[in-house]
């Protein structure tokens, strides 16, 4: 169970890093974002989620970019074949 929430993991961080490498002016904007929202002496909470659209926005951005979980389903027939 902890290796498959580790793969996990870690293509989404992967995932997240390169969408920020291709987009600049999204690394600028984050972190404005959260200082105006937050502030700069604490972190921030599920209450303060709306306050941050671009942060959700970019998060949810970067888990479209690569699925992290296989969604294809094998092939199966609805009734058994006989030959």
């Amino acid at each position: 169970m902890y290796a498959t929430g580790v793969d996990i993991i870690l293509a989404s961080t992967l995932t997240f890093i390169l969408a920020m490498l291709h987009a600049p002016r999204a690394q600028k904007i984050t972190p404005e974002e959260l200082d105006r929202a937050v502030g700069t002496d604490r972190l921030p909470t599920y209450t303060e989620q709306e306050a941050l659209s671009y942060i959700n926005a970019t998060v949810k951005e970067s888990l479209r970019w690569e699925l992290v979980i296989p969604l294809d389903c094998p092939p199966c027939c609805a009734e058994t074949q006989t030959t």
